[in-house]
């Protein structure tokens, strides 16, 4: 009994995962049917129906009928073989006794078919006694139920142990009837204490994982925390270096500002010596020629600007701040062509004087209709239009009113249905008021979801602080954020929630929680945020480390200086002497073609020469790992996807802030306690990325200055692209030479061989 109710369990049980669980449920209908048709079932009618009973009551029927909705292929074919065995069995039962078909779900039936069959029978008598005594079993009292358990025990082993005639006068059947009821008794009451010792032991599982979830958030935490702390002490130790640098800074103001003061005074002594000597030759009249005057005025004047120059560059332009309360109003906007005002933005609708003025007299339909997405005007906006010409009250007249109202109700109805409205008030309906495609879809999504709404409700109040549903879900369910006229039209029939449709519930009961899309928005940010972060964290590295790389490499600037050489030796004219080359040149190196072997071209040349005088530089490769990678990074892309990262942090910030000064706070919300740990730990991160990026930007830009590059119009990908397809022609190249190598030996190898074979004969 205790298998067979554990055959069932597994059958009914649900993983959560559809593969295992449909393999599961296969493997064990494959071994019921097996049971069935196999060992003692194969030639045993009363085996296989007496087991095939046990499951049913079991409760194996309902989960018979669950197994159907799987809609496998694999496990549909074994619940048909059993179907199919059973309505054998069944119809070899019945022709025993010469029927048809016998009820096995009524007393009355079973009954009726063993009294016709053993009616003239020496059974009959024993069958009347059975029914007897069955009727002196007593129907009050304790162990009621067990006493017919008893019967129906002792019944099944008189089935299933038929080893021939027994004479029960001469062997009579040695029954306590008290002991075994009691017995019964005491085995309900170990499956109880059983069930409830795997409900005890379930319930300890469930604590120690989530003691060890805890545990893990933990460690989580406090690996966080010792990030922050490095953060934090980096970040420190660089605003110590920026203080020293100011105050540096300041002194070398300082020293600036007393050699300004020294100039200006050296400058008031020389126009004073000037003055004074200009005044000494009026008064002793004495001329002096004119280049000799117009040279000591260009002397003067150029003495002055170098003065003036030097005060300019050295006297730092800091305007002084505005004093506090002084600072102007913004000018108003310039006046309109004519001397106009521009006019101000209309008022909002609704206002107070503008809007519709007039009621329009429109029918009231007897049920709620779907919604027309319109925009529509009010009287004032339709003045001087074609509108004010028409007129609708007429066409409600002619128009077909009633059917127009039964085919686009919002309460849906069955496809083909002849049912009018009246009829489908009295069954229950579907309200459905927003846009089918859109509702039919939200549904999907929930279908996959597999939570109600109360579920999905405090997994966006917790933040999903257990994990429940992935970033690629509530991707999703960003798209099904309620909108305003949605939500308008669902709070017109809130008091009808009952009777909407999977979607409108869903909506209407999402719009309930305030800043509903805010919260699935900073959810989404914070689900995809240490992924994003992760994807951008190793491209600022390669670029920072690569740029470091291509810089130091002394095995390259070994290659370039082979590479000068060979360029300055083999070009003439306006193209010779040249001090470097630009470093995208360094792939145009295979356009070079060797006059003998067209085969060979300057690359290959290129790698022989350094094979034989700078071996060390045929292991370039090993001095640029991260070039690479590099090559595959664009900087502008990085940049805009940092700005992204600190832009959602921004909104997160905005919508923290905005929770953290709402007085009360729905049952169960942790927005604030769950955001405010998250923003921070971003910031941190992100103010790390930021630096770290700076950094690389930095490092970069001297390396392609180092290279004669335009840092401002050259990017990483460009940059390394270079580098990575030399690095790789170099590679080609070099195996290139490698075969030429072997098949020049192979040949040289032949001929000598020939040769000793040509010297032989002679």
């Amino acid at each position: 009994m205790l298998s067979g109710k554990t055959v069932v369990l597994d059958l009914d049980r649900s993983t959560g995962i559809y593969r295992d669980e449909v393999n599961l449920k296969t493997t064990v209908m494959s071994f019921l049917n097996a049971l069935l048709c196999c060992g003692s079932g194969e030639d045993n009618l009363e085996f296989r129906v007496h087991l095939r009973y046990e499951f049913l009551m079991l409760g194996f029927q309902p989960v018979f009928v669950k197994l159907r909705e799987q809609s496998n292929p694999a496990l549909d074919r074994h619940l048909d073989f059993f179907e199919l065995m059973r309505r054998d069995d069944e119809r070899q039962l019945s022709s025993r006794f010469g029927v048809p078909h016998i009820d096995t779900s009524s007393a009355s039936a079973m009954l009726d078919v063993l009294r016709r069959k053993l009616a003239h029978s020496a059974s009959y008598p024993h069958l009347l006694s059975l029914m007897h005594h069955c009727l002196l079993i007593p129907v009050e009292g304790d162990y009621l139920a067990h006493r017919w358990k008893l019967v129906d025990h002792v019944v099944q082993q008189v089935v299933l142990q038929q080893r021939g005639p027994v004479d029960l006068d001469l062997e009579p059947l040695k029954i306590n009837v008290e002991d075994i009821v009691h017995h019964l008794f005491r085995e309900e009451e170990m499956e109880k204490l059983r069930a409830e010792a795997e409900e005890l032991k379930k319930t300890r599982d469930e604590i120690q994982s989530k003691f060890a979830k805890k545990e893990r958030e933990c460690e989580v935490r406090t690996q966080e925390k010792e990030d922050v702390k490095k953060a934090l002490n980096k970040i420190m130790t660089k605003l110590e270096k920026e203080q020293k640098e100011l105050r540096e800074y300041k002194i070398h103001e300082k020293e600036l500002n007393a050699s300004v003061t020294e100039l200006r005074a050296k400058l008031d002594r020389e126009m004073q010596d000037r003055v004074r000597l200009e005044s000494l030759l009026e008064k002793t009249s004495v001329s002096l020629p004119d280049d000799a005057k117009a040279a000591a005025g260009i002397d003067a004047a150029r003495l002055s600007l170098q003065l003036s120059g030097v005060e300019l560059a050295s006297q730092p332009v800091v305007p002084p701040p505005p004093p506090p309360g002084s600072a102007a109003p913004p000018p108003p906007p310039p006046p309109a062509p004519g001397g106009f005002m521009p006019p101000g933005p209309p008022p909002p609708p609704g206002a107070p004087g503008f809007g519709s003025s007039t009621q329009k007299k429109i029918p009231k339909a007897s049920n709620p209709m779907k919604s027309y997405n319109w925009a529509k005007l009010s009287e004032v906006q339709t003045k001087a239009t074609l509108w004010k010409e028409l007129d609708d009250a007429p066409m409600f007249k002619v128009l077909d009113l009633p059917e127009f109202e039964r085919t686009f109700s919002a309460y849906q109805k069955k496809e083909g249905s002849t049912e009018d409205l009246s009829q489908l008030k009295a069954k229950p309906k579907e309200l459905s008021v927003i846009d089918g495609r859109r509702a039919q879809n939200c549904t999907i999504l929930l279908s996959k979801l597999k939570m109600s709404n109360e579920e999905l409700k405090l997994v966006v109040l917790s933040m999903d602080d257990d994990e429940e549903i992935t970033a690629d879900m509530v991707e999703q369910l960003l798209k099904y954020v309620p909108l305003p006229d949605e939500i308008q039209l669902l709070s017109s029939h809130k008091d009808e929630i009952d009777k909407m449709a999977r979607a409108d519930r869903f909506l209407c009961e999402m719009s309930k929680i305030e800043h509903y899309g805010q919260r699935i928005a900073v959810l989404f940010y914070k689900k995809r945020f240490e992924e994003r972060v992760s994807e951008c964290r190793p491209k600022v590295e390669a670029i920072f480390r690569a740029s470091r790389e291509v810089g130091r490499s002394t095995r390259l600037r070994r290659l370039l200086e082979v590479v000068l050489a060979f360029g300055n030796y083999m070009n003439r004219g306006a193209r010779s002497n040249a001090f470097g080359f630009k470093i995208s040149s360094l792939n145009k190196i295979v356009d070079t073609k060797s006059s003998t072997d067209r085969r060979v071209t300057l690359l290959h040349y290129l790698i022989e020469t350094v094979e034989r005088k700078f071996p060390e530089v045929l292991q370039l490769e090993r001095d640029l790992p991260n070039v690479r990678n590099a090559a595959k990074v664009n900087m502008t892309e990085l940049e805009t996807e940092l700005m992204a990262l600190k832009q959602g942090l921004d909104q997160v910030k905005k919508e923290l802030d905005y929770h953290s000064k709402q007085t009360t706070r729905e049952l169960g919300d942790r927005f604030v306690d769950i955001v405010s740990d998250f923003e921070s730990l971003a910031s941190v991160q992100l103010a790390e990325l930021d630096e770290t990026l700076v950094d690389a930007r930095i490092q970069f830009n001297k390396s392609v200055s180092l290279f004669g590059e335009e840092p401002t119009k050259t990017q990483p990908d460009e940059f390394f692209g270079i580098f990575s397809t030399f690095l790789q022609s170099f590679e080609d190249a070099r195996q290139e030479n490698e075969v030429m190598r072997k098949k020049r030996e192979e040949e040289a190898r032949r001929a000598r061989e020939i040769a000793e074979v040509y010297c032989g004969s002679c």
